[in-house]
């Protein structure tokens, strides 16, 4: 049977703290590049004008447990396994500038709401080194 294309394009999202628990390794000097250019063929070109798949990046959380631990559990940004660095890189890679993120930190409104300031911080950092300039202010 012919493989046949779905009407509407599959999407993909990048789960940061799944990634982490199976074992890669986000957290390690260049593993976010290296997890997106891993994913880049089956996800397509997502940059600016780009039609790839993916559609978001489940990036509020960080882990408790370390890489390969197989354990999905969450904590907040900074205080887990991951750190501030690699979520600068995933929110600074040209692959998911304009992707929306989720945040899924536990503790209270007051804790999320830090993880959320924390996480568009670290977004217009890496949008403000990329544009031309004057185009941001």
């Amino acid at each position: 049977m012919p493989a046949q294309t779905p009407s509407r394009p599959i999407g993909a999202h990048v789960p940061v703290t799944g990634g982490l628990a199976a074992g890669h390794d986000l957290a390690a000097r260049g593993g976010v590049a290296g997890v997106l250019g891993m994913l880049a063929p089956v996800m397509g070109h997502t940059g600016p004008g780009g039609r790839g798949r993916l559609r978001l990046i489940l990036c509020g959380a960080a882990s408790k447990d370390g890489c390969g631990s197989h354990r999905d559990r969450h904590e907040n940004i900074g205080a887990g396994q991951i750190g501030i660095a690699p979520f600068a890189a995933l929110l600074r890679h040209p692959a998911t500038r304009g992707v929306p993120f989720i945040v899924e930190t536990p503790g209270p409104h007051a804790a999320v709401a830090a993880d959320i300031a924390t996480l568009k911080a670290l977004r217009r950092k890496g949008q403000a080194a990329c544009a031309p300039a004057g185009a941001m202010r």
